[in-house]
């Protein structure tokens, strides 16, 4: 056997030529080995930086390849290996025939390896299983070593409270700190000492203070001993079921209108991820502004219908072709598929008898609407005790539905007495039976010349509200705020201190300096 390269002869090892050896340039000097256990290769270091191969072919049994044991069978089908960090790993395909009778066998080796200046990694035996890792140092009689009973704190959206277990599995007195980074975390014990028991230590999680979303955050354990255990912490705060949509009106989207809508906003952001802003298609920049400050929250748009088909009329193909145009600006400008349309000016005079429509003719210009886009038709239903206007209403709700399949908003829920005024039961009845898709109930709060739903009772009118997935909250502009944080705190009561905390320092959504969404 003989090696060769470009600066000379290697004298390694040679054997003669009639045993059959073919070999070129190596980084490793290969011994072939074949016995009862399987086939095996082991590595020599190497003696040259440069990237080379060694191939063995005809190997007859009985022949000692560099330094390893007698071949005794044959070796078939062997994959090339290399390794870009210069340990060899083999990876190869062999079936063991057993033992080779006298005379050449056919067998070939291939080693390749990058230019490396470190020894190969020695490969596993093959036929045999691989070994197992090496076991840890014994532990010395004594020696304090901690143990959790977990790897990571896992509330969800309902768990408050995890227990974690800290155990010294060697002995001695074991030592130990915990910590987080978290404000919305809370350790019962930031440490302590552990012998032959265990110590159980509670996590807990606050939800009050913080934004809707998904929060992440870590827990510390560190022991004297020199460990270090890093244990996730993921929790996520749900929106209230049904999900609570807050409606404001922002007229012309000043400077003031949006100062509004940020201040209720970062209220409700406790409460829920979803919010309808009313801005006109000219107004769409008010959009992007809040989507920008207030990121994760989903700004359902609105527009008002009246604008275009007041001018000309209910049915006019030209009024809702024009509302089409509007629809695609604001909801480009909110990056979701769905808006509310706020019809209750332009129904109202055919509504009342004071204007007739041909409902043939409106069918088709409601066909203009993008059919991407999912609509929220306001008002559904009348829950007025007319009864010459509810038949009208009913009528107008029926082609909507044919055409567009929207969600009505239901009137029903709007005061304490409507869910059980029969005039609503009745629209509530009618809307269910024709609409393919579940109604979005409204709900007015405060006082407004009317006894709308108090504050308090948000929790109240959800309960009966459900199992329909959402429903709207209207406040109105002037009670915008004052209702974001009355809900919010019946919903998620917090302490004083936690409200001067805020959610500003949340790792999971920040705020800016001024609490203030983004």
């Amino acid at each position: 056997m003989t090696r060769s390269q470009s600066s000379g002869e290697n004298p390694r090892g040679t054997m003669p030529q009639d045993a059959g050896w073919k070999l070129r340039c190596g980084v490793a000097v290969v011994a072939a080995t074949l016995g009862a256990s399987g086939c095996g290769f082991s590595t020599m270091p190497a003696e040259s930086t440069e990237a080379e191969e060694w191939v063995a072919e005809n190997v007859a049994p009985g022949t000692v390849v560099s330094s390893g044991a007698p071949v005794s069978a044959d070796i078939k089908a062997v994959d090339d290996w290399s390794s870009p960090d210069g340990q060899a790993v083999v990876d190869a395909k062999r079936e063991i025939d057993g033992l080779v009778p006298p005379g050449p066998t056919e067998s070939m080796v291939v080693i390749k390896t990058e230019a490396v200046e470190r020894s190969a990694t020695p490969a596993q035996e093959l036929g045999s299983p691989p070994e197992p890792p090496a076991p840890p140092p014994p532990v010395l009689p004594g020696t304090a070593v901690l143990s959790l009973d977990r790897e990571a704190l896992e509330f969800g959206s309902t768990e408050s409270e995890r227990v974690l277990t800290i155990a010294n599995h060697g002995g001695g007195i074991l030592a130990y700190t915990l910590e987080t980074d978290a404000s919305w975390v809370t350790l019962a014990t930031n440490g302590g000492e552990v012998s032959t028991d265990v110590n159980a230590i509670v996590v807990t999680v606050d939800r009050a203070p913080l934004y809707v979303g998904h929060y992440t955050a870590t827990v510390t354990v560190r022991g004297d001993e020199g460990s270090m255990h890093v244990l996730p912490v993921t929790m996520d705060k749900p929106n209230t079921f049904p999900v609570t949509v807050p409606w404001l009106e922002m007229g012309l989207a000043t400077p003031d209108d949006l100062q509004v809508a940020r201040d209720g906003l970062v209220h409700w952001r406790r409460v829920t991820d979803t919010v309808c802003l009313l801005a006109g298609p000219n107004e769409s920049h008010t959009y992007t502004t809040l989507r920008t400050e207030f990121p994760g929250m989903t700004i359902i748009p609105s527009i008002k219908s009246s604008p275009r088909t007041t001018p000309r009329s209910l049915d006019s193909i030209e009024a809702w072709q024009l509302l089409a145009a509007d629809i695609a600006v604001v909801c480009a400008a909110t990056g979701v598929n769905q808006v509310v349309l706020e019809n209750e000016t332009a129904t109202w005079n055919y509504l009342h008898g004071t204007e007739t429509i041909d409902l043939e003719q409106f069918r088709q210009a409601l066909s203009y609407l993008p059919a991407s886009v999912q609509v929220i038709w306001y008002p559904g239903v009348s829950v007025c005790a007319d009864a010459e206007l509810v038949a009208r209403s009913v009528a107008l709700c029926q082609v909507v539905e044919d055409v567009l399949h929207p969600r009505f908003v239901d009137l029903s829920f709007g005061d304490p007495d409507w869910p059980v005024y029969p005039p609503s039961g009745y629209a509530r009845e009618a809307m269910d039976n024709m609409a393919q898709q579940p109604t979005m109930p409204i709900v007015y709060l405060g006082y407004q010349d009317w006894p709308y739903w108090p504050y308090a009772d948000a929790p109240v009118v959800l309960g009966q509200i459900d199992p329909r997935p959402s429903c709207l909250f209207y406040p109105g502009r002037t009670q915008w705020f004052a209702a974001a944080q009355a809900v919010a705190q019946r919903i998620w009561p917090v302490t004083v201190q936690q409200q001067d905390g805020g959610s500003g320092d949340d790792p999971g959504l920040k705020t800016d300096e001024d609490g203030r969404g983004g």
